[in-house]
């Protein structure tokens, strides 16, 4: 059903969802090759150099709107991504979600959705609002080397609207046989990582640390192998379970 990876995806995290009358968006200049390439191409600001903005965008479906930003750490060390990592201000109040992947490596991108439901905007109306990211400081390549402390950066955008949502997959991300990690869509996945990725087809990139070898990629329950090269693309079209083979 559409919509359904959305909704578990916040309900998994426990997002509460408030009911407003208008919607909103965030982030701007993104890669061709990208499946959002077809929807508008918005505006946005990030407040802080370690963070970049890369894409925004409003997709509304019924009395549901879905707000999705994605972003990029420039910082030359790892963040993570806690619950409620995203709010936008709009009207005078503010909603929250969530980013995937949690646990974001220096130089890779994360991706957050906020699913509201409301009166849906007109098809095209262009929406300015501001947003914060909120997220911790890491020390290594590893969750477990981030701090306690909560940072927090704003930004602001502006959005056409899209009237139809798309589907959104999750993507359950394991490591076998040795250390690495992935760059699916340059979003970075650790061993355990969870990414909620919009249909379509992105590249692939196994990247094993010292002392570990590419052996090949398999994807969902059954175990089947994917490819055999480091770097491939994959076709997101449903919840897919995706291993890094390592020897």
């Amino acid at each position: 059903m559409r919509l359904q990876s959305a909704l578990d995806f916040l309900i998994e995290y426990g997002v509460a969802f408030t009911i407003i009358t208008l919607a909103l968006a965030l982030i701007g200049i993104y890669f061709t090759r990208s499946p959002l390439n077809q929807y508008n191409a918005p505006q946005c600001n990030i407040l802080a150099t370690y963070m970049d903005c890369l894409s925004s965008h409003i997709f509304t479906q019924g009395s549901k709107i879905l707000i999705y930003i994605q972003g990029s750490n420039l910082l030359s060390t790892s963040i993570l991504m806690p619950l409620g990592s995203i709010e936008v201000s709009y009207n005078n109040a503010l909603y929250a979600g969530n980013c995937t992947p949690q646990f974001v490596l220096p130089g890779s991108y994360f991706s957050c959705y906020v699913l509201i439901q409301s009166s849906a905007p007109i098809f095209k109306q262009n929406l300015q609002y501001t947003f914060y990211i909120n997220y911790i400081s890491c020390n290594g390549l590893y969750p477990g080397t981030c701090t306690s402390s909560y940072l927090r950066s704003s930004g602001s955008a502006v959005s056409a609207v899209s009237n139809s949502i798309p589907n959104i997959y999750k993507v359950r991300f394991k490591v076998n046989g040795g250390n690495g990690y992935a760059l699916l869509d340059n979003s970075s996945l650790v061993n355990g990582s969870i990414l909620y990725i919009i249909q379509g087809s992105y590249p692939l990139v196994a990247e094993p640390y010292y002392g570990s070898r590419f052996a090949s990629w398999s994807s969902n329950v059954s175990g089947e192998l994917l490819a055999n090269t480091r770097a491939t693309t994959i076709s997101i079209d449903s919840n897919t379970n995706l291993t890094l083979e390592l020897d």
